[in-house]
């Protein structure tokens, strides 16, 4: 709270700071990658990649599979091109990608 209260008194004596916080955040790469839980074992990155560029630009998707077999684990990542897409992407927690339904949280 003493971090927020200080930053909000920082941009209201420094308007023109508020510009280049929003930035940072939005180029922050802790608020870029997105989770993605239950995926269909047929899903792809490319499928990933379809899907998550109707919120915006994906810099990178990626479906994690076994080291052993190749087959996918069931989950993967999403990179977007910055946080508000992102955050876009998240206005709904479960997806249906790939004829099932998954769960995104920011990685």
């Amino acid at each position: 709270k003493e971090l927020r209260s200080f930053v909000v008194g920082l941009i209201e004596q420094h308007p023109q700071l508020l510009d280049s916080l929003k930035a940072c955040v939005d180029n922050d790469s802790h608020l870029t990658k997105i989770f993605i839980r239950q995926l269909s074992y047929t899903t792809t990155e490319d499928d990933l990649s379809a899907y998550f560029a109707q919120y915006g630009t994906v810099k990178d998707a990626v479906v994690v599979k076994d080291k052993n077999t190749g087959s996918s684990r069931g989950f993967g990542f999403v990179t977007m091109s910055n946080a508000s897409e992102a955050l876009a992407a998240l206005t709904e927690k479960n997806k249906e990608i790939g004829g099932r339904t998954t769960v995104c949280n920011l990685a």
